[in-house]
């Protein structure tokens, strides 16, 4: 009787070890096997042994099953040699699905930690700004290419120019440098910064075509000139400046009523006589220095000095421009226009007709002896 409830057990749990066979032939073997470590454990602790008839054991239990199914066969004959063949089936079912955990065991479960990197890690998805040419990035992102807008910037008078290149993620580069174009000076600009004096030039200015400001134009060509104060090199300078006046204007040189001249330095236009007096006195001291208008004091002329000599020491004519040359005691030498309708150089007119004239202009400064 005894015999009988062991052998029901045994084929009580042989038929629950083929209902696990089956559910591990249909792909559950993946749910009972909770953890990496018991996969990997039970593995190692299930080598296989072959049995005398070629099936395989992974399992010590089965192997135990298998042992006490040969010794009951032994004891009850046929019946027993039946359970042992259903045994053995059960065992190489065991057999089949422990080896089929001993496969699973060399891969990692699927839920396991370290066989599928979470999401989002550094090693499985990169970046947005990693470089895909070193290797490591994500293939199905591409590197930044840059596109370049080009602006070519103008030089100014102090700096260079040159051409932009930007992108629009902010990187840039310059080249083809263009040379600053300094300052150039419009020529038909003026303006006066310091006025002259009697001893220091003016100085004048002009706009820069490109930035419009002014500046001071170093090359304007003033004729300025130190104002004269009669000194004996003075003396001399004008002495030499007239035959300058006597080569351009020699003697018999046409200068009637239709001839005429303006004087910027006497601010005065004249014609006749008193225009060619303007004009020689223009060509003696440049055309910066005012004249001066004066009585005639004799003892006061220079040579330069332009004389007015009143109608009645004129021949009873209109008055009359000379300008004196020399200066003697008793008479003066004049160079004068409209002398007959020409220019004439080196009448003298005594003391007394000179000393009756009724203005003087002179360009010394300061008038010498004056009033």
């Amino acid at each position: 009787m005894k015999k009988r409830m062991i052998l029901a057990l045994v084929l009580v749990f042989a038929l629950l070890c083929l209902a696990c066979s089956h559910d591990a032939d249909d792909g559950t073997s993946e749910s009972s096997l909770t953890s990496e470590q018991s996969a990997t454990s039970e593995s190692s602790a299930s080598p296989s042994i072959s049995s005398a008839d070629g099936t395989t054991s992974a399992d010590g239990t089965s192997g135990e099953t298998s042992t006490e199914s040969n010794t009951l066969s032994d004891t009850s004959g046929t019946t027993t040699s039946a359970e042992s063949t259903s045994s053995d089936t059960s065992t190489g079912t065991e057999s089949s699905a422990t080896s089929s955990d001993t496969s699973t065991s060399s891969k990692p479960a699927e839920n396991s930690e370290s066989s599928k990197p979470t999401e989002g890690s550094e090693n499985s998805k990169p970046s947005e700004n990693s470089d895909t040419s070193s290797g490591s990035g994500n293939p199905s992102q591409t590197a930044h290419t840059h596109n370049y807008k080009t602006t070519v910037v103008k030089p100014t008078c102090t700096e260079n120019g040159y051409t932009l290149h930007k992108c629009s993620c902010g990187d840039s580069y310059t080249d083809s440098e263009i040379p600053a174009t300094g300052h150039k000076l419009n020529p038909n600009s003026y303006g006066v910064k310091e006025p002259p004096t009697y001893t220091t030039p003016p100085v004048y200015e002009r706009t820069c075509i490109y930035c419009n400001q002014w500046f001071v134009d170093p090359d304007y060509e003033t004729g300025w000139e130190p104002a004269m104060t009669g000194t004996e090199e003075d003396l001399a300078l004008v002495r030499e400046r007239f035959k300058k006046v006597k080569g351009e204007y020699p003697e018999g040189t046409k200068w009637d009523s239709s001839c005429k001249y303006s004087s910027v330095a006497f601010g005065m236009n004249g014609s006749e006589c008193a225009g060619f007096a303007l004009l020689t006195s223009d060509y003696l001291f440049g055309t910066y220095w005012n004249g001066r208008h004066s009585d005639v004091v004799y003892d006061n002329l220079l040579p330069g000095d332009i004389v007015h000599i009143a109608k009645e020491y004129n021949g009873g004519q209109t008055g009359h421009w000379v300008v004196i040359m020399e200066v003697f005691d008793d008479h003066v030498t004049v160079v004068e226009g409209n002398y007959g309708g020409t220019v004439h150089w080196g009448r003298n007119i005594n003391r007394e007709a000179i000393e009756h004239g009724d203005e003087l202009l002179t360009r010394y400064n300061p008038p010498p002896r004056l009033k």
